[in-house]
């Protein structure tokens, strides 16, 4: 098909999603992977196994689900689907993307390519398979593997504006729009990356991007964890002050947990639970709530804005990584190509 339509195959977008499955699946048996590939090459290989997989934002921890990887090929006609492969459902992006590489190489034998992916797939291993393959990588990296780097070349750094523009901004700028203009901003560093596993390491270009309207995003979302943290604090608070936790403590640190949820700002947060003096329990009344009791216990708890701030300056800031020579392209070009994940996912 890609030699009938003259489909080039040299940029390959690859990513992971999974499948939800419910009912019984009694005879399945597990896909058993031995390492780098190496039972891909069996043509008899059982199915992806249905397993409890792991936990996302949109199916619990404990579902059963597999996993499915799509490469794309994507062009000025937009995104063709063409080659997908499939994993068991507690396994994570790093183990789909080395295996579908493995069954790229033996069944497409395409000789060289950039493959494209996201943050989930990013490890120092899957750069040097790449190099290995005689191809190339453009993957965002998890920032906490680069905020050091960007702290240290923060002085040195060059920013430019991206030539990219989303569909909405380029309607913004066409017809003069009063809503926001967003844009990105690029900085480069040439980094090299080190495997312990191997002992290898790899040149690479780190391109910082930052991102007017993920700032703003970011901030606002932030913002409104922590409003709804507080109130429920606010109401622990109250509750245990009319006593109507004093024969089920255990369940403050449950509700606790509930107010804090899967969010990222419960770190901003310190609570205590202490049990009153003698003298504390000798001075305190009876509750005026409906159904109030005299406390036994005390709920405290604080809020540091200091960590918001410093988490603020991180904020609409991330990376991607490349090893996709300079000489042919600039990290505009790069940035560019990576937002044509958008058109996969």
């Amino acid at each position: 098909v890609a030699a009938e339509f003259k489909i080039p195959l040299n940029r390959l977008h690859y990513d992971p999603t999974h499948i939800l499955f419910t009912g019984a699946y009694a005879a399945a048996e597990a896909r058993e992977d031995t390492g780098e590939g190496e039972t891909l090459i069996d043509d008899a290989l059982n199915p992806a196994h249905i397993t409890k997989g792991r936990g996302t934002d949109d199916a619990p921890k404990g579902t059963r689900m597999i996993h499915a990887g799509l490469v794309t090929f994507v062009d000025e006609l937009g995104p063709l689907p063409f080659f997908g492969h499939t994993i068991d459902g507690n396994q994570n992006g790093r183990t789909g993307i080395r295996q579908q590489l493995a069954l790229i190489e033996k069944t497409l034998k395409i000789p060289t390519f950039t493959m494209l992916s996201d943050r989930g797939t990013f490890s120092v291993a899957h750069l040097l398979r790449l190099k290995d393959a005689k191809s190339y990588a453009i993957c965002s990296v998890p920032w906490a593997d680069v905020k050091d780097l960007l702290e240290e070349k923060w002085t040195t750094l060059q920013w430019k504006t991206a030539s990219f523009l989303s569909i909405e901004q380029k309607r913004r700028r066409d017809r003069d729009s009063s809503l926001p203009q967003e844009n990105y901003e690029l900085a480069v560093v040439k980094h090299k990356f080190h495997d312990d596993e191997s002992g290898r390491s790899i040149d690479t270009r780190v391109i910082f991007v930052f991102s007017t309207a993920d700032q703003k995003v970011v901030q606002q979302q932030r913002q409104k964890q922590i409003q709804r943290i507080k109130e429920e604090l606010r109401q622990i608070e109250l509750s245990v002050a009319a006593g109507r936790y004093n024969d089920k403590m255990t369940a403050v640190s449950k509700r606790v947990a509930r107010a804090f949820n899967s969010g990222n700002s419960d770190r901003y947060f310190t609570w205590e639970l202490t049990k009153l003096t003698p003298v504390e329990l000798k001075a305190a009344t009876k509750s005026t709530v409906r159904g109030g009791r005299v406390p036994t216990h005390r709920f405290t708890w604080s809020f540091d804005e200091s960590l918001v701030t410093a988490d603020e300056a991180n904020d609409g800031y991330s990376a991607i990584v490349t090893t996709v020579p300079l000489v042919t392209h600039n990290a505009d070009t790069v940035f560019t190509m990576f937002r044509e994940q958008n058109l996969v996912e």
